[in-house]
């Protein structure tokens, strides 16, 4: 049996997310009675459309479509948890759980555990913020069902909740969890779903900034990231970090009202990818202290202790040879020595 040429099967294939593309753009303009009967109908389309975006994107990168300096490195910024002793697989698990519904190969999360456990309980008062927060954006598309599965994960333990977010103006939100935010313990970041009527998933690492330090803050993390400000307003600032035909991967800065304070994470830190780490270290606003081998801590300006990788040469190959089969760049980094973080 003769088969058709290669650039007429991928043809094909985008073509039909671009036709999957303009069914969610109708689906998004009727009615929520009819949208609802139109999700029943176009689910399974939906679900082949997002199994062709994943081929699509590993084909792209497989055949080096990207430059070796327009490589895009997915894991470019991660989280360490440290969790206390005998804690650690199920935070883990709890996290992959919640991540699976957006990309099962992504393992931007890494738990470990710290030798004695630390007890310490954050006092919430209304000017205090936890400074770190994950927010994911998931398509309404696929139907209310997946946003209210992962809520329902949210509901149960490790998840516990945390506080809903008040809402200025007129806004009102199509689900009634659209604001509540959930910690795993004391010390970890928050996390949050939102819907995006169209479009891609987004995860999207948040930094609450105090007023104060917000502008010098952007500046830093401009220079940590080698990357300018994609969208960028008086209290918010957006980072592009990676970006296929599945998901974004995006880091954000949000600016707090005067008065209110942000809280450093005593059990969770940010790390970052470098390049050029000689380069980098003077212009950072506190002192870099050696953890492991290739691996810095520093603080920001608000006290948020975050890791710098110093990038090996090898992670810098081009696309085709340093691709895993997954169509990543490469691994997510290994946890590392976390009884050494301070």
């Amino acid at each position: 049996m003769r088969h058709a040429p290669l650039y007429l099967t991928w043809t094909h294939a985008f073509l039909f997310v671009a036709l999957c593309d303009a069914c969610v753009f109708f689906a998004a303009s009727v009615g929520p009675r009819k949208r609802n009967k139109l999700h029943f109908f176009l689910r399974p389309i939906f679900d082949k459309k997002r199994r062709m975006r994943r081929k699509t994107q590993r084909f792209c990168v497989r055949f080096g479509e990207l430059s070796v300096d327009d490589v895009q490195d997915p894991f470019l910024v991660s989280i360490h948890i440290i969790a206390d002793p005998g804690e650690s697989r199920c935070l883990q698990g709890a996290i992959d759980k919640i991540l699976a519904w957006i990309h099962p190969d992504l393992q931007l999360f890494r738990v470990s555990e710290r030798r004695t456990s630390k007890k310490k309980k954050l006092k919430q008062t209304f000017t205090s913020q936890p400074a770190l927060a994950i927010i994911l954006f998931l398509q309404e598309e696929y139907g209310e069902d997946q946003i209210l599965h992962v809520h329902e994960c949210f509901q149960k333990p490790p998840w516990q909740f945390y506080h809903t977010e008040r809402v200025h103006g007129k806004f009102l939100p199509y689900m009634p969890c659209n604001q509540d935010f959930f910690t795993l313990a004391n010390g970890t970041p928050l996390w949050a779903i939102r819907q995006v009527h169209y479009g891609k998933e987004i995860i999207r690492f948040t930094i609450y900034c105090s007023y104060e330090n917000f502008l010098d803050m952007m500046k830093m993390y401009e220079l940590v990231l080698k990357k300018s400000v994609w969208k960028k307003k008086a209290d918010f600032c957006v980072f592009p970090i990676y970006s296929n035909m599945d998901i974004d991967i995006e880091f954000s800065l949000k600016r707090l009202l005067k008065g209110q304070t942000p809280v450093p994470l005593d059990s969770s830190l940010l790390e970052f990818r470098v390049k050029d780490f000689g380069q980098l270290v003077p212009l950072l606003p506190k002192q870099c202290s050696p953890i492991s081998e290739g691996r810095w801590q520093t603080q920001d300006h608000d006290g948020n202790k975050i890791l710098l990788q110093n990038l090996s040469p090898h992670l810098m190959a081009e696309p085709s040879s340093a691709s895993n089969s997954r169509g990543w760049i490469s691994d997510p980094p290994a946890a590392g020595n976390q009884q050494r973080y301070r």
